[in-house]
């Protein structure tokens, strides 16, 4: 049973978030026979649903299930063994005897997709149904199924074609009877028990490999979980022109020939200095001679462009456009993509949110990536209001020699997780690439500035009238502080780019994605849904109501 302090905060936090609890009443509450089960993800609607309930109801019994997929994230156990601690029940967690991986074996490689969601039918439904069998069949008329679907969302279908057991089990939707939104939910954990690491790489839950994941999510999950990320990439299957092409690129094997383990212990891939490099802010009109932004058609709106005045044939060059998500500290806003004094640039923090081969494509993504870290801030040590004072999404078109990214689709022949068709061993190269690309401008901005400061410290010495007087200053320059900085800055740029192929590609233009009011997000992300739809695009996909058990 819950204990009763716990108990308080939730229905005091449901209280401050305008959720009218007390009216609710559980749908055959009565029936001494009818049985209610709490199917939980390792995702926050299904915690947040384990949690209000009990809280609701203390004198109902609820149970808490898992149905295991073999492929789930490892912070999902955490989350059920958290839920265990806050609900004083154990989530129930029901083993396959085949896990998603072993599935994927024994039908020779062949990856669950849209068109065969033999995962889901295997590993949710039957294992589900298993379940409930074996425990409920001869003891309760009734079974009432308490699925976390919130009340923005739509996606509803029925979770058997069996009329009989389509009587017996009977799927709830508490959050649509509470009026309970994306909102209500993130805020309630966020009072609470917290929201689950897995937030700061995937917007909902699922399994680690999941065909449902945007391309944005598989790109933080490369950054933030590299383990699960490699595990997915190792069931790839690629025809050889595919592997070729991967194993051709003379950028990233330089990189790998350098630094081995670039996405490994990744802490550097938060290096809030990889900013330095390019001006990504709407504020350049506070300078004296402001850069002119590029023409771009009139449906272009949300972002300001720069040219970087870096001439290509681009016959010769593809290009990329790649998006960081950077916390900035507010009193260096006007700063913040500028630089601030030798490295502070006003970035605290900083992202790789996504990749796209189009403007466009980056673009509409951005909603969906915006939404949901604006829901998550907690993860970032933020508040929602401070991660709207603060937070910023910058966009780069980057151009790099052709050969060495890969933004095609995969070969028929191939078989990817990725709906989109791009590999996830090309997601992995192609993030290393602008990463480095990105951190390695920086560097090169910084020595630039050291330099200018030391040219210019040098010149005032020529001022002196006095030779020695002239002379004495350039030794105390050469020993200074700013000098010694400038010649380890040079010699590690040296060291850390001294081949060819290390230097490949530049950034050509950076913009800056504007924030989305809170009121507005949601019609924002609705809209964003309809084009995608229209366009048969899974980047505006919900997962399916079943990877909610």
């Amino acid at each position: 049973m819950m204990n009763e302090q716990r108990r308080k905060l939730i229905l005091d936090t449901l209280d401050l978030l305008g959720v009218n609890w007390r009216d609710y009443k559980l749908p055959n509450h009565d029936d001494v026979d009818c049985i209610h089960i709490v199917p939980v993800s390792g995702g926050s609607d299904s915690k947040c649903m384990a949690m209000i309930l009990p809280a609701i109801f203390p004198k109902k019994r609820f149970f808490f299930v898992c149905t295991d997929t073999g492929a789930e994230e490892e912070s999902a156990y955490a989350e059920f063994e958290e839920i265990s601690e806050w609900v004083g029940t154990k989530v129930h967690v029901v083993k396959p005897s085949e896990g998603l991986f072993d599935l994927i074996e024994r039908f020779n490689g062949f990856l669950p997709s849209g068109q065969a969601r033999y995962c889901t039918r295997i590993l949710k439904l039957e294992s589900m149904d298993f379940w409930l069998d074996a425990k409920f069949k001869r003891i309760a008329n009734k079974v009432n199924l308490y699925i976390g679907i919130r009340d923005d969302e739509d996606r509803f279908t029925d979770l058997s074609n069996d009329e009989e057991r389509a009587n017996w089990v009977l799927p709830r939707y508490p959050f649509i009877n509470l009026g309970m939104a994306r909102t209500q939910v993130y805020g309630l954990l966020a009072a609470t028990c917290g929201i689950s690491p897995v937030y700061k790489h995937a917007s909902r839950s699922s399994c680690g490999c999941c065909f449902f994941k945007r391309n944005s999510e598989r790109v933080m999950q490369c950054v933030e979980a590299y383990s699960e990320f490699s595990k997915t990439a190792a069931y790839d299957k690629l025809c050889p022109a595919d592997t070729d092409k991967l194993n051709n690129s003379i950028m990233f094997n330089a990189i790998m020939k350098k630094m081995p383990n670039y996405l490994i212990g990744n802490h550097h891939l938060h290096n809030p200095n990889m900013l330095i490099a390019k001006p990504v802010s709407t504020l350049t009109e506070s300078e004296a001679n402001p850069i002119k932004p590029i023409k771009q058609s009139k449906n272009i709106t949300n972002l300001d462009l720069f040219d970087a005045s870096v001439n290509y044939n681009n016959d010769d060059v593809d290009t990329i456009y790649f998006a960081v998500m950077f916390l900035v500290t507010p009193e260096s806003t006007y700063d913040a993509f500028r630089g601030n004094g030798d490295m502070f640039n006003g970035v605290y923090y900083s992202k790789i949110v996504n990749f796209s081969h189009s403007f466009n494509g980056i673009r509409s993504s951005l909603a969906y990536v915006y939404e949901q870290i604006i829901s998550t801030a907690e993860l970032y040590d933020e508040t929602q209001e401070s991660m709207l004072t603060n937070m910023r999404i910058g966009i780069y078109e980057i151009k790099v020699p052709k050969g060495n990214l890969t933004l095609d689709k995969i070969q028929s022949e191939s078989y990817t997780w990725g709906t989109n068709g791009l590999s996830y061993r090309s997601i992995e190269q192609n993030v290393t690439m602008m990463h480095f690309i990105l951190v390695r401008e920086g560097e090169k901005e910084h020595l630039d500035n050291l330099r200018v400061a030391l040219t210019k410290r040098f010149k005032q010495a020529k001022e002196y009238v006095d030779f020695e007087d002239r002379l004495l200053e350039k030794q105390i320059i050469v020993h200074s502080d700013l000098y010694q900085r400038y010649k380890a800055a040079k010699t590690n740029f040296a060291r850390k780019y001294d081949k060819d192929e290390l230097n490949l590609g530049e950034v050509t233009w950076s913009g800056m994605f504007e924030n989305i009011a809170l009121d507005r997000l949601p019609s924002e992300i609705r809209k964003q849904r309809l084009k995608d739809k229209a366009k048969g695009n899974i980047e505006g996909e919900i997962a399916c109501l079943a990877c909610s058990l």
